[in-house]
């Protein structure tokens, strides 16, 4: 059986009743068989010191990938820190490359880079601002076009070719292969009114030369919900694990 790294937001007055209000709704929902893929799987849960609502899933992501969570063990349930005085950030940001991860960060930067003293980010929202900055679609879109030649030995082959798009007719390595196939048919086959042969070169895996676009610069739009972090007691967790299924 396998297993899916599951993030849900669950609530309660304390991360206990929490988790036991989700364990239970799970096993509700999908029975006690077993191999659900949800919390219903864990064999309890243990927690970490609270944090802001952006902080928490961040530390989700990343307690799925480091070893903090694993199949047949508990779940990780983290308090999520409220938020007071909460405002809205709106902004661009210009991204380089196509790796998401890269825009992720830059918008948070971008986003820590105007907080006020005492603020924490709760959420960071990144939307692809192109099709909505002055000058229509893709205005600050930047791409650039790469050229790479193709990896392995360089092959030069012989295609034999009665004209008709759809024929199946063999590839030979050799000339001398080729003549011999289409003087066969020619001789033995009266339905062919008429052979070819061509030559062709290709490379032993993939193509000669590959031309890509390839995207360099482009802006993201950041919508950020800020806020100084609340003294009250959390009241929704976000509960983490890896599930069998």
């Amino acid at each position: 059986m396998g297993s899916q790294g599951v993030v849900q937001t669950i609530s309660g007055k304390t991360a206990k009743e929490a988790y036991r209000k989700a364990f239970d709704q799970a096993r509700y929902e999908s029975g006690s068989g077993g191999y659900s893929g949800t919390i219903a799987e864990s064999d309890g849960f243990f927690t970490e010191a609270a944090r802001c609502g952006h902080e928490a899933k961040a530390r989700a992501d990343q307690a799925l990938q480091d070893g903090t969570v694993q199949k047949w063990g508990s779940s990780l349930v983290i308090p999520i820190t409220p938020i007071v005085g909460g405002r809205t950030i709106q902004i661009e940001v210009v991204v380089t490359g196509l790796d998401h991860q890269q825009a992720k960060a830059a918008a948070e930067n971008a986003v820590r880079a105007k907080l006020r003293a005492g603020e924490a980010i709760d959420s960071i929202e990144v939307r692809d601002a192109n099709t909505h900055v002055s000058g229509g679609p893709n205005a600050t879109l930047r791409t650039k076009i790469v050229t790479t030649t193709g990896k392995g030995v360089q092959v030069k082959e012989y295609v034999v070719d009665d004209g008709h798009t759809l024929s199946k007719l063999p590839i030979f390595p050799t000339l001398a292969e080729a003549k011999t196939y289409a003087e066969q048919q020619m001789e033995h086959n009266r339905w062919t009114d008429s052979l070819s042969i061509t030559a062709r070169v290709r490379k032993e895996s993939g193509p000669l030369v590959e031309y890509k676009r390839v995207e360099v610069r482009r802006t993201a739009a950041v919508i950020a919900k800020v806020g100084r972090p609340s003294a009250e007691a959390p009241t929704e967790y976000l509960a983490v694990g890896w599930y069998s299924c």
